[in-house]
């Protein structure tokens, strides 16, 4: 939220935030298509409005939707997040937590495990 505008997005649709001091860019899907916008807020605020539960800040200027992940590369010194959309990949911080690392890792062993099922159909 600006103070003149409002801005509305499905969850599911957020695949991350990127902050850039007082801006934030959405990087969000619509109509299948990578879409981002620039907002007048900062990645706190908006960190404290999102699901703890899907949106992890795994890194000082990102916010990632976790059911985005496609792969996560790297080790701990350089870890780096692919998305099959973006084209770029996201930095996971050095400090993050050993909770929030084993759920990343943890996000990427479902998603293939679903994947290689549905392949097998």
């Amino acid at each position: 939220s600006n103070k003149k505008n409002k801005y509305s997005y499905n969850s599911s649709d957020i695949v991350c935030l990127k902050g850039c001091g007082n801006y934030i860019i959405v990087f969000f899907e619509y109509n299948d298509k990578l879409k981002h916008q620039i907002i007048r807020n900062t990645l706190l605020s908006a960190e404290e409005i999102l699901n703890k539960k899907t949106f992890l800040r795994c890194h000082k200027s990102y916010i990632l939707n976790c059911e985005k992940i496609h792969s996560v590369i790297g080790n701990l010194k350089e870890l780096k997040i692919n998305t099959k959309i973006l084209d770029f990949e996201i930095p996971v911080s050095r400090n993050i937590s050993k909770k929030d690392y084993q759920y990343l890792l943890q996000k990427v062993k479902v998603k293939n495990n679903v994947e290689k099922v549905e392949k097998s159909k």
